[in-house]
């Protein structure tokens, strides 16, 4: 558990981003924090990174996904469907994230395929859309 306090502003958060070490030695990563030297060195610690998972429409987690791919290039990135990127809606591609994988329910992924990781770990979306409430959509 990786946590980074960010201020924009008047506002401040603390954001966090999961690594899970898997059977295999390899590194499971949720929702990459900002790649700071330290980050890099922990994850190292751990294992060589080989799964980088986007579970959240935040941008504090999508802006760093770029960099920390660059660092793990053979990583594969998954993604929660329906991926949309503020202020302009762009393919996460365009801002330098590949996207191997479309994360399903479950263990799969919407292509029908097992995620990777599925007999290790136990994975569920949760999603609320309701525009009606002024609710702006989220994806976990």
């Amino acid at each position: 558990d990786f946590r980074q306090a960010q201020t924009i502003g008047p506002i401040s958060a603390t954001i966090r981003s999961v690594a899970v070490k898997l059977n295999d030695g390899s590194v499971w990563l949720q929702n990459p924090v900002a790649p700071t030297e330290e980050f890099f060195k922990l994850l190292d610690e751990i294992g060589p990174v080989k799964h980088i998972v986007i579970s959240t429409y935040a941008i504090e987690h999508k802006a760093y996904a770029a960099d920390v791919h660059k660092k793990y290039p053979s990583a594969k990135v998954y993604v929660t469907p329906k991926q949309k990127t503020v202020p302009l809606d762009l393919p996460l591609p365009l801002l330098g994230i590949p996207v191997d994988g479309i994360l399903d329910e479950g263990e799969t992924l919407v292509d029908g395929t097992k995620a990777p990781w599925a007999n290790e770990l136990d994975c569920a979306i949760l999603a609320y859309d309701n525009k009606e409430a002024g609710a702006v959509p989220i994806v976990e």
